[in-house]
């Protein structure tokens, strides 16, 4: 079981909500993994207990929100196996925030401004992870 610091938080946006119409356990689970993204630590490499005991839900529901997310192509996943161990990588897909209208990096709305930064980082991601939307 991973520990939870308590100063450890994580935010719910109000276009995660009401953009991607995410709600629930795959609400929460996106929220933490984007903050991750959005302190640019990078991609979540953390564990399933993490997220489990961030969010408060069981590892099938959190394993679930996982697999929607990607199929939904709001997360991209980038699996890597090194000594026989499988680690999981996963990164947000910043060209579904540029389409409504978020700025990943600083939560803001970027209607009429220039969005460098997001879209250098989006074809980072195309070339790590080899996918586009």
């Amino acid at each position: 079981m991973s520990k939870i610091k308590k100063e450890n938080y994580f935010v719910v946006w109000g276009w995660m909500t009401e953009d991607l119409k995410l709600k629930g356990t795959e609400r929460d689970v996106y929220a933490v993994i984007y903050g991750f993204y959005q302190n640019k630590e990078g991609d979540y490499t953390g564990s399933i207990a993490y997220l489990m005991d961030f969010t408060g839900m069981k590892r099938t529901a959190v394993i679930n929100a996982l697999v929607s997310l990607t199929n939904k192509k709001y997360l991209y996943k980038k699996t890597e196996i090194k000594n026989g161990i499988n680690y999981v990588t996963y990164s947000i897909n910043t060209a579904i925030l540029y389409e409504i209208g978020v700025n990943a990096w600083k939560n803001t709305n970027i209607y009429g401004k220039k969005y460098e930064n997001g879209i250098n980082r989006q074809k980072k991601c195309e070339y790590q992870y080899g996918t586009t939307v």
